[in-house]
């Protein structure tokens, strides 16, 4: 980090982590209790920590320019979250008689967390303002804001398109899978323009 002197200031960051295990330390709804409830949990759950982000970017900066001119920046460059597929199974309606059991479906990793990543995500933040004295009055700053300065976008896909596995019988590999699709919910990813004043006095 570089504090503002002679006119600038300018700081960065660089962060690498590898969290490997098969609990993650996030709490949504109910994951604290959810691995001990079904031993199914662990199946396929050792790998790379969902929540981790291997490679994290930051650099900042601020210039003063002549005339009252100012402008800064602030970018950072993330590392995509990592998954693996997973497929719903239904057991047997035989076997769900058999064993006086619920017809209920139960989602499997049938691959490790880690063997896929979503894309990585950049963005670029800039700020740039124009001081006016307006004499003994005080000062009338006029600043722009642009959010996403390249126009980075990312398409929220359902990559995981999942699927259900209809076994014939217990400990069998017969049966029916029927593939999930990929679906496009939306893309994130917005140019935005602000123009702002603000007075000082």
């Amino acid at each position: 980090t570089k504090r503002m002197s002679h006119g600038w200031q300018l700081g960065g960051s660089i962060v690498y982590s590898s969290l490997k295990g098969n609990y993650s330390y996030a709490y949504s709804g109910n994951s604290w209790t959810a691995p001990f409830n079904n031993p199914n949990w662990y199946i396929n759950s050792d790998g790379t920590i969902p929540d981790t982000r291997p490679l994290i970017i930051k650099l900042w900066g601020t210039f003063t320019f002549p005339y009252d001119l100012v402008a800064s920046f602030f970018v950072i460059h993330q590392s995509g979250l990592p998954w693996g597929r997973t497929v719903s199974v239904t057991p047997p309606t035989a076997w769900v008689a058999a064993n006086n059991a619920q017809a209920l479906s139960y989602a499997l990793q049938v691959e490790p967390s880690g063997t896929r990543w979503t894309p990585d995500l950049d963005n670029v933040d800039i700020r740039v303002e124009k001081t006016f004295k307006m004499g003994k009055i005080g000062k009338l700053g006029i600043f722009l804001d642009v959010f996403n300065l390249l126009g980075f976008q990312t398409m929220n896909v359902t990559v995981n398109p999942g699927g259900t596995w209809r076994p014939t019988d217990a400990g069998t590999t017969a049966g029916t899978f029927t593939p999930g699709s990929m679906i496009v919910t939306g893309v994130n990813g917005t140019r935005i323009f602000k123009l702002s004043a603000r007075f000082m006095f």
